[in-house]
C-alpha cells in the first residue's frame, strides 16, 4: 500500500493482510516478526472483535464509556497478542520489542486509515505504550489478558444492551409538549408588524410567569444563552437542545434557566421558568423545533402527554 500505515487487516470470511510500503525496507527478521504478530492477531480472530467494537461504538454513540471499554480490551488484546507471538515463534524479546517500536515509529509519519482495525497500537497513547513494551520486557513468557478481555467483554456486552435499549427508546420517543397547560398565542407562520412582517418561526405558549418549562424530547444542551453566545437577544434567556438525527428545539424568553451546556436531559425534565426576557409583548414561551437547520411546525410533531 502507498502509505506507512500500521498493518490492517480485512475481510471476514478471508482475512486480508495489508502490510505498509515501509515493510519492504525492513530487514527479513524483522518482516518475519511483523507477519507473526499479524498472523497471531488473525487466528485469534481479533480483526472481527476490532470491527465489532467499531459497529457498537457507532450504534451507542451517546455513551462515552464504551470507548474506555473498547481501549482497555484493545490493551489486552495486544499484550496478549505479543506474548503468544514472541512464545510460540521462540522470538527474542528485545528484537521483538524493537521491530515493534520502530513499526510504531514508521507508521505514525502519516494519517491513520480510518478502515484499518486498530492493531499494532495504532489506537493507542504514550502511556499505553511504556506499559505494552515494559510488559513485552520484563513479564514472563506466559499469555496473560484472558481474564482480562472476558471481563471488559462481559462488561461492554452488559453496557451494550443497557444502552442499546435505552436508545431505542429514545428514538421511540414523541415530542411532548414543553408546558403542562397548553395555551397558544401565536402559531407556526404568522405574520405581524410586531416581528417585521417575518413569518413566526415558532410557536409562543402561554401561562403564569414562573410556570415550568419542560423538556420535548431526550437530548443534549448545547446553548443556554446569554452565557456565552450570540444569539438574537430578543430571545431573552434562552435554551438549545441537540436531539438525535439532526433535530433541535429551542425555548426562549425564560424567566430562569435550570440546566447547563453540556448536560445530557431526559424528555419532561425542567429547563427552567417561563418569563418575559428579551423582547415581548408579555410572558410567554417561545418555542422552536427544527431539523437539520430548517424550521418546522412543531404542532406537526408535539404531541400532549
Amino acid at each position: 500500500m502507498p502509505i506507512n500505515q500500521s498493518p490492517f487487516v480485512i475481510g471476514i470470511i478471508k482475512p486480508t493482510l495489508v502490510l505498509p510500503q515501509y515493510f519492504l525496507h525492513l530487514s527479513k527478521s524483522q518482516q518475519d516478526i511483523i507477519i507473526a504478530h499479524e498472523l497471531t492477531h488473525i487466528n485469534n480472530r481479533d480483526h472481527l472483535q476490532a470491527w465489532l467494537w467499531l459497529v457498537i461504538i457507532e450504534v451507542c454513540w451517546f455513551n462515552p464509556g464504551l470507548k474506555m471499554l473498547n481501549q482497555l480490551y484493545i490493551n489486552a488484546m495486544e499484550q496478549r497478542c505479543d506474548l503468544q507471538t514472541i512464545t510460540q515463534n521462540t522470538i527474542s524479546k528485545e528484537d521483538y520489542a524493537n521491530t515493534l517500536l520502530l513499526c510504531i515509529k514508521l507508521s505514525h509519519q502519516t494519517i491513520s486509515n480510518p478502515f484499518a482495525t486498530p492493531f499494532n497500537g495504532q489506537s493507542l497513547n504514550l502511556n499505553d505504550y511504556k506499559k505494552r513494551f515494559d510488559y513485552i520486557i520484563n513479564e514472563p513468557p506466559m499469555l496473560i489478558g484472558k481474564a482480562v478481555l472476558v471481563f471488559v467483554f462481559f462488561a461492554s456486552f452488559l453496557l451494550f444492551t443497557k444502552t442499546a435499549f435505552a436508545q431505542i427508546q429514545y428514538i421511540q420517543e414523541e415530542w411532548r409538549f414543553p408546558v403542562s397547560n397548553i395555551a397558544i398565542s401565536s402559531y407556526y407562520g404568522h405574520i405581524a408588524k410586531f416581528r417585521n412582517l417575518r413569518p413566526h418561526r415558532g410557536i409562543d405558549l402561554v401561562d403564569i410567569k414562573g410556570t415550568p418549562i419542560l423538556a420535548t424530547k431526550t437530548g443534549k444542551v448545547i446553548v443556554t444563552y446569554p452565557d456565552k453566545h450570540t444569539m438574537h437577544s430578543g430571545l431573552g434567556k434562552a435554551v438549545v437542545i441537540q436531539h438525535s438525527n439532526g433535530w433541535q428545539s429551542l425555548y426562549a424568553h425564560l424567566d430562569q434557566v435550570d440546566v447547563t451546556e453540556g448536560q445530557w436531559i431526559k424528555q419532561g425534565d425542567v429547563l427552567g421558568k417561563m418569563g418575559d426576557t428579551g423582547r415581548v409583548t408579555g410572558t410567554h414561551l417561545h418555542f422552536e423545533l427544527a431539523h437539520h437547520g430548517q424550521a418546522v411546525d412543531p404542532l406537526n410533531y408535539l404531541k400532549d402527554k
